[in-house]
């Protein structure tokens, strides 16, 4: 049985996305988190690539949505911290063509019509690689994207996550 979405953790901020400026926030929140959590720069500086990934799509592809950022715990892996993209937009079609970097969720970017969509198709591709864990959940016309990243497992650089997604 695929994981569903993970509740809220204990203690999450959350953040309207709505435009450019409601990204930021997330993007400084999640900063801040991270280092309130013990993580070092270097990896609070990856969790804001995937915050800015994860809160861009909400608001490109669901016209908006939510972010949540708070501290995670796991039994094995210990203290980490957990990002969430919730929104209303459409599904994502394949996730696994979706996380080829040059590809959406159709397959590979058209290299005529990249520059218009602002962006080159890496972004669910930089998520897994920066975190330990990646899910989507899809149901009842909406839309969670997620990751985690534990404090103990080292740089996310070193092994490539798990990806699953739920129903």
């Amino acid at each position: 049985m695929a994981e569903r979405t993970p509740p809220r953790p204990e203690g999450a901020r959350a953040y309207a996305v709505r435009d450019e400026l409601g990204v930021f926030a997330c993007t400084r929140g999640t900063r801040a988190v991270a280092a309130s959590l013990g993580f070092d720069p270097a990896a609070c500086d990856e969790l804001a690539i995937v915050a800015s990934e994860l809160a861009t799509n909400a608001l490109r592809h669901g016209k908006g949505g939510v972010f949540d950022v708070g501290p995670v715990h796991d039994p094995a892996l210990g203290l980490g911290v957990r990002l969430a993209a919730k929104d209303r937009g459409p599904p994502i079609r394949d996730l696994a063509k979706a996380m080829i970097d040059g590809s959406d969720d159709q397959g590979p970017l058209d290299p005529a019509r990249v520059f218009g969509r602002r962006g080159i198709g890496a972004g669910l591709g930089a998520v897994v690689r920066l975190t330990h864990r990646f899910g989507v959940d899809q149901r009842d016309g909406e839309k969670v994207v997620w990751a985690e990243r534990f404090l103990a497992r080292g740089s996310a650089r070193t092994r490539a996550a798990t990806p699953y997604r739920g129903r």
